[in-house]
């Protein structure tokens, strides 16, 4: 068994440290355990002190691993079997919806019993869709779950669809979203891409924005990928990648 132990400012980051130690394995296929959470609260809502997490990866789990150079790109096992049993063409879409529905209504069970513990009242729905399901919470109380520009928002969803996946043997794809931010969050990234846009065309000259994460970053790409006289990609290292917006000159955009 191999083991790795981070700390990290939040769970999330602490986890993902450990899995690229143990040569980028997938969190579906190791043992976590998370020895202090971050600040003083339950999955580092509350700032402060960073996460420790101990993650183990079984001998099992080491024999079964691909090499990283196979055609899956290094993807465990498990994550081939769903993408057999859930994304190939032979799989009814009767039987995706009804483990989308399953993994939904688990995700539910779980949330429901986090804010409970945090003395929260919020009202939760949950709608399932073709490629997986969507939770949304909503309530006066619910800004700690957002946190500093979705930060604790997508640590719990991380969180939630470990949980899941474990739970069910399968990838999990639960989307959530607290208070309608992503969608607001969305929302103003597209009419920022558009006012740069606007700017870059009007002074010929490129605009960096500021550091994003990877699915804001992809909203402003999509956002000016067909306008013929821009072209967008992404420069820095993560936490401080940002996108760059810039007359076409040639260059490729991408992550």
């Amino acid at each position: 068994m191999k083991i790795a132990e981070k700390s990290a400012r939040t769970i999330e980051d602490a986890v993902a440290a450990c899995l690229a130690e143990l040569g980028g394995v997938s969190a579906e296929d190791v043992e976590i355990e998370v020895l202090e959470e971050p600040g003083k609260g339950l999955f580092g809502l509350f700032g402060g002190r960073p996460a420790r997490v101990r993650v183990s990866l079984p001998e099992n789990r080491e024999e079964a691993a691909p090499d990283k150079n196979d055609e899956d790109g290094g993807k465990p096992e498990k994550i081939k079997r769903w993408r057999k049993t859930a994304e190939d063409e032979s799989v009814s879409p009767e039987e995706k919806a009804a483990l989308y529905a399953r993994q939904a209504e688990i995700a539910r069970e779980l949330l429901s019993r986090l804010l409970k513990a945090m003395s929260v009242e919020a009202d939760i729905e949950v709608f399932c869709r073709e490629n997986g399901a969507q939770i949304k919470i909503a309530g006066d109380d619910v800004g700690v779950l957002i946190g500093r520009r979705g930060e604790t928002m997508d640590a719990l969803q991380f969180l939630i669809n470990l949980a899941v996946a474990r739970q069910t043997d399968a990838r999990s794809r639960v989307l959530l979203d607290v208070g309608g931010y992503r969608q607001r969050r969305e929302e103003t990234l597209i009419n920022l891409a558009k006012r740069m846009a606007d700017k870059v065309k009007r002074t010929n000259s490129r605009v960096t924005l500021e550091p994003m994460i990877s699915r804001e970053r992809r909203v402003i790409h999509m956002t000016l990928q067909n306008d013929w006289k821009l072209t967008t990609f992404s420069e820095g290292e993560e936490p401080n990648r940002r996108v760059v917006i810039a007359p076409k000159r040639g260059g490729a955009r991408g992550e």
